[in-house]
Order: structure tokens, then sequence, then C-alpha cells
């Protein structure tokens, strides 16, 4: 269940494994959907990470931030 956990917040946050959707989205949608997209819409799936960290694998949430941050500045 800690899997699927942090896959689903994975994906909602658009992270590195699951990223694949988002730039589409993004590059179709209007400036505003775009804005509420990428700043807004990230706050409840962090809040839920946050509040979820200590029961999920913290290597593998450790991996994920690492490569997101490290593709996403490439």
């Amino acid at each position: 269940s800690c899997l699927i956990l942090t896959s689903a917040i994975a994906m909602k946050l658009g992270m590195v494994p699951f990223h694949f959707w988002f730039p589409e989205v993004l590059q179709g949608s209007p400036l505003t959907t775009g804005l509420l997209l990428s700043t807004i819409m990230k706050l409840p799936p962090i809040t839920l990470l946050f509040m979820t960290h200590h029961s999920l694998n913290p290597t593998l949430l450790t991996c994920m931030a690492i490569m997101s941050a490290a593709l996403g500045g490439w």
C-alpha cells in the first residue's frame, strides 16, 4: 500500500518516473491553467506526502526528488 500511495502522489506531482503527462498537458493549456497546474494543484499532494512521509520509503522518495530536480533543471 505504501508503494501505491507513493506512486499516486508522484504521478499527481509530476515527479520523474511519472512526469511524461505533465509537459504535454502544459503545452496545450492556456497560461492561467498551466499556472494553476504547476503551483496551486501541487499543494494537496505535497501536504499528503508530508503527512504520510514516516510510513513511506525514504530512499525511494529521496531518489525521486533528486531525479526530479535534476531533470527539471536540465
